[in-house]
């Protein structure tokens, strides 16, 4: 390829977001998964993704349904793009109604020839800190492509092993693909609208998302060993395709596990966690003061809606101070501020709150 990408290395982009609970719940609904998570709950492995949407108007979308090429990612000519793997550190716990901070940057962007035709990798990485500092250092690595010749047959994976300490199956079927492309705006129509999959990108069904299988693995991995995640990573190794069971498998390392999901006995993504070292490190600690959003605005504390018991919901706040005082069903308490500075000063009005219930009261 003629094209030379070195001026896109090392560019950056911040963004901010709330790690809205909902957003959490509702994918754990769509995966038939029994846990809620709630205010101030840890955040799911990888439910991360869910946040930091990209929404572009129509016209600034490609024809396969990404954000048109450009702005901060390279605008690589060749059509066909795909997330294919990623490494992931974890460092600190995130929390559902979290304001987290997200840097970006890209590392590399590297052009190769392979049997497939051209190809070029972009590697990002995002660092996301939140009330405990920073929470994840992730790598992901993106590869655009040549379309696959007419009548060329989908490639397969290396054969699965037969062996497994830990196995869940999902039917991943197009309302499952649905739901979860809309919880992360991933407008890719390989996952959805299945015309376009197989008559433009050449694919026999839709595409399970790698993002998604990903998911899956790591939920497997801290559920049943019990302990939290220090490292993962995983590679797609073939697409997965709805209408056939989706196996998700592991097996004991001496690090942690070896995970990989299979169809048909074929392997579609394989992956690694590595485990913290203790449980209590990964306790939430949070600092006394939350920092605020980039460009937030003061919040009245006519805001502050009562909720119906049970409800949990992180207030849209400038800033919160963690407070003792008794509060019912394990929420998280927090004063809120119609100024937009850690301190009490003229002018500002405090309410003392709660994520779940009514208001407590107010005070001046």
């Amino acid at each position: 390829m003629s094209e030379d990408y070195s001026a896109w290395v090392g560019r950056t982009e911040e963004a901010h977001d709330v790690l809205e609970p909902s957003r959490s719940r509702a994918l754990q609904a769509a995966l038939g998964q029994g846990a809620r998570v709630g205010a101030g709950d840890p955040l799911p492995w990888l439910h991360h993704w869910l946040y930091f949407w990209d929404v572009r108007p129509p016209a600034e979308l490609g024809v396969d349904g990404h954000p048109a090429r450009g702005g901060f990612l390279p605008p690589v000519s060749l059509p066909r793009r795909m997330w294919a793997g990623g490494r992931l550190e974890f460092l600190a716990p995130l929390a559902a109604g979290d304001v987290v901070h997200r840097v970006s940057t890209i590392l590399a962007v590297e052009a190769k020839s392979g049997r497939s035709g051209d190809l070029v990798f972009v590697t990002v990485r995002h660092e996301l800190s939140g009330a405990a500092g920073l929470a994840v250092r992730e790598e992901q690595d993106i590869v655009y492509r040549d379309p696959p010749a007419p009548g060329a047959p989908s490639p397969q994976g290396p054969v699965a092993e037969t062996e497994a300490a830990f196995e869940d199956q999902i039917d991943p079927d197009p309302v499952l693909l649905f739901r979860y492309s809309a919880l992360t705006m991933n407008g890719h129509r390989i996952h959805y609208d299945r015309p376009y999959a197989t008559g433009e990108e050449g694919y026999p069904a839709l595409v399970v998302q790698g993002p998604m299988q990903a998911t899956l693995l790591a939920d497997l991995a801290a559920r049943h060993l019990g302990r939290p995640l220090a490292k993962f990573s995983f590679r797609g190794v073939s697409p997965a395709f709805d209408g056939t069971p989706l196996k998700v498998r592991a097996r004991r390392t001496e690090d942690g596990l070896s995970l990989w999901t299979e169809q048909n006995g074929r392997v579609a993504m394989s992956a690694t966690a590595a485990l913290a070292n203790t449980v209590a490190a990964w306790r939430i600690e949070r600092p006394e003061w939350v920092p605020p959003p980039a460009r937030t605005t003061s919040v009245s504390p006519r805001m502050m809606r009562t909720l119906p018991s049970g409800t949990c919901r992180r207030s849209e706040i400038t800033w919160a101070k963690l407070v003792s005082w008794p509060c019912p069903a394990g929420c998280v308490p927090m004063i809120t501020s119609t100024c937009a500075g850690p301190e009490r000063s003229s002018g500002c009005t405090l309410m003392r709150a709660c994520s779940r219930g009514a208001p407590i009261e107010d005070s001046t």
